[in-house]
């Protein structure tokens, strides 16, 4: 199997994932995994999941019969529609400064709070606390 196959069966785990848990009333997930399955590779339906995963589910869709149709509905019909989103952009990587960069390769191999903050493991309360604001 070629990488770009896995990615794709990857997204498509991803969106079964998603159309289960918005049929559980989980939509903030189901968008998240929608989310997950975009990165991995853009399949065609993901857009239109976007747009169904708006509106609450509903496993048997109902239309309003004319007949029961009021001058709100009517008015609402006549409103153009609302213009479909992408997918969310992904945000730019934040930028570090050169010293920030620089503290965060010195503890990223640390395991160890204390050595993190740079005191003793006998530390005070009041000493640990100090550490922790300089940091």
């Amino acid at each position: 199997m070629t990488s770009d196959e896995l990615k794709k069966e990857n997204a498509r785990s991803y969106v079964q994932a998603s159309e289960k848990l918005w049929t559980e009333h989980n939509t903030a997930k189901a968008i998240q995994f929608l989310d997950k399955a975009q990165a991995c590779w853009p399949l065609p339906e993901i857009p239109a999941l976007y747009e169904k995963y708006k509106t609450p589910y509903n496993p048997t869709p109902t239309t309003p019969s004319p007949a029961k149709t009021t001058a709100a509905h009517s008015q609402t019909a006549s409103l153009p529609p609302t213009p479909s989103k992408n997918p969310p952009e992904r945000a730019e990587e934040p930028s570090f400064s050169p010293e920030q960069q620089e503290e965060a390769l010195k503890v990223s191999h640390l395991t160890n709070y204390y050595e993190i903050l740079g005191v003793n493991t006998n530390a005070t309360e009041e000493d640990i606390k100090r550490a922790y604001r300089k940091v």
